[in-house]
This record gives C-alpha cells, structure tokens and sequence, in this order.
C-alpha cells in the first residue's frame, strides 16, 4: 500500500504540531529515576532519556 502525497503532508504535519507541542509544554513527571540513575550515573542523561521517552510515547498515541 502506498500512501498518497496528501497522507505523507498530513503525517509529516501531525509529527511536527506534535513534537513542537512537547517541546514547548514539556515537564519531567518525575524525578524520581533510581534504577535508571544507577545505571547511567548521569542526571542529564536520566533526563534525555525521560525526555525522549515522552516524545516517543507522544508520537506513538498520536499515531494510533
């Protein structure tokens, strides 16, 4: 199945209104990362990661 140009536009302007949503309202639910703060022994990377995390859930309920 191959998606038309309009689907590809409509997709690509779903993505961007949605990640520019997160960027701008985005706030760390919690703070509170024990495990992964053992692991990565880095508080900026814990918060990347929560980051990423969010944006990519985000994305992945938009999508559905």
């Amino acid at each position: 199945m191959v998606l038309q140009v309009y689907q590809i536009q409509a997709i690509k302007g779903l993505l961007r209104e949605k990640i520019n949503d997160k960027l701008s309202n985005y706030t760390r639910e919690t703070s509170s990362m024990p495990f992964l703060a053992k692991i990565m022994q880095d508080s900026e990377k814990v918060a990347a990661y929560s980051f990423i995390h969010s944006i990519a859930t985000t994305l992945g309920m938009s999508m559905y």
